[in-house]
């Protein structure tokens, strides 16, 4: 059977997002999840409302997925909190879907400082089998890239 790629074209983005973190702490994820949670004080039971009709009032989604991208748009466009004309509605939505998601487990990983710079240095080339991103452990990681 086949199946999709997933291109790596920009490694040095990893490295980017790096020193991001390493100049500003508002990256760590609880602060972003905390900030969510204000904006958005009904959004974690809204997430629970959708997940109880997985299979029942709405279509079963896959169980790699946590929640589909239709349910989180939802969430950020009538949830009390949504601001509807804000140009930061996109931005919101990939930050509920990412944050919502990793809020049920909070697993952070971080990787050996050799290993990290082994892999900031590695050039990628071809692609990668986007199956392989079907087996991380939990929906949604933090990877923490601070030395």
């Amino acid at each position: 059977m086949p199946y999709s790629i997933i291109k790596i074209s920009n490694i040095e983005r990893m490295e980017r997002i790096r020193k991001d973190v390493m100049q500003n702490n508002e990256l760590q994820p609880l602060y972003h999840l905390n900030a969510l949670s204000k904006q958005y004080p009904q959004a974690w039971k809204m997430v629970e409302g959708f997940r109880a009709l997985r299979g029942k009032g709405l279509p079963a989604w896959p169980d790699w997925c946590f929640l589909p991208l239709a349910a989180w748009n939802k969430i950020n466009k009538t949830c009390p909190g949504a601001n509807l004309k804000s140009p930061k509605l996109g931005s919101d939505l990939r930050k509920l879907a990412a944050m919502g998601t990793w809020r049920y487990t909070q697993g952070i990983y971080q990787f050996d400082q050799d290993l990290l710079t082994a892999l900031i240095n590695t050039e990628l080339t071809g692609e990668l089998p986007c199956e392989v991103l079907l087996r991380l452990p939990e929906w949604s990681v933090y990877i923490d890239l601070t030395p």
